[in-house]
């Protein structure tokens, strides 16, 4: 039986209905960016398209294999994945004035301390985050971490700014799931001594971390909180630790959770 897409007949599809598909999956992918939820299922999608709902599961299909969408565990609906969201970011980034209200937080942050900042973003699927911004210091010796690649929650400032802020259940699921490596000398990987410093973290609003996850390299993290109150990123202040060792870390601490707590409320306002 033909599909409720296809032409009638056996023969060939004219151009017109060879691009439907496409066509149909742009306009999914607008309509969803539109609604501005965090998850779509799939009859309110055809509802709000005025598709069948097969029609509106097949594109899903087709944009979940493009890993564009993901299916959201147990619920049924879908969501944009972190894959899309950085190469949306990648395009704004490199071909478009960036005005994001945590971009121009960042780049404050930087002017006003004189060391790199960087804009991490939480992926909860993979329970991983990448740096998706970064502004350089001026100094002509530089902490850089690469964007765009994922890393684990556990070893250093990025990802310790993320970590102690999930819902225990969330946080358990790191620290008991996924493989504690080594990387420095410094790295924790005990337990119970993770455990003990994600309770500190918490209680201060920031994270110190020298030498857990890049030896020499030091940072400060605060974690950035979405209009849904939910962690969603993280601000870290990047340094070499022959340079950190003359600053007041707490002061350091301070400043960025106080801009990241700026670009939170910023956030929730637009949001």
């Amino acid at each position: 039986m033909p599909g409720d897409s296809d032409p009638p007949g056996d023969g060939p599809r004219p151009t017109g209905e060879r691009r439907a598909p496409l066509l149909k999956a742009m306009r999914l992918i607008e309509w969803m960016i539109d609604a501005e939820q965090s998850s779509y299922g799939v009859r309110e999608i055809a509802q709000g398209l005025g598709i069948p709902p097969s029609t509106a599961h097949r594109l899903l299909s087709m944009l979940e294999e493009a890993e564009v969408v993901e299916p959201e565990d147990g619920s049924g609906r879908y969501r944009f994945s972190l894959g899309y969201y950085r190469l949306a970011w990648r395009l704004v980034a490199t071909q478009f004035p960036v005005n994001q209200v945590a971009v121009a937080g960042c780049r404050a942050l930087a002017d006003e301390t004189g060391e790199s900042v960087y804009l991490g973003l939480y992926d909860d699927r993979a329970q991983t985050f990448m740096y998706a911004e970064s502004f350089e210091s001026r100094n002509p010796v530089n902490y850089v971490m690469a964007k765009f690649e994922r890393h684990p929650l556990y070893p250093g400032a990025g990802g310790l700014a993320i970590l102690p802020f999930l819902p225990p259940e969330e946080q358990e699921a790191v620290i008991e799931e996924l493989p504690l490596v080594k990387i420095t000398d410094r790295t924790v990987t005990d337990i119970t001594q993770i455990r003990a410093d994600l309770q500190e973290i918490r209680e201060q609003g920031y994270v110190i971390s020298v030498g857990r996850r890049i030896v020499g390299g030091a940072g400060v993290g605060a974690p950035l909180w979405g209009p849904d109150g939910k962690v969603f990123g993280c601000v870290v202040l990047a340094l070499p630790e022959q340079r950190f060792i003359y600053y007041d870390p707490h002061e350091l601490g301070r400043k960025v959770s106080a801009a990241a707590l700026a670009i939170s409320s910023q956030v929730r306002v637009s949001g």
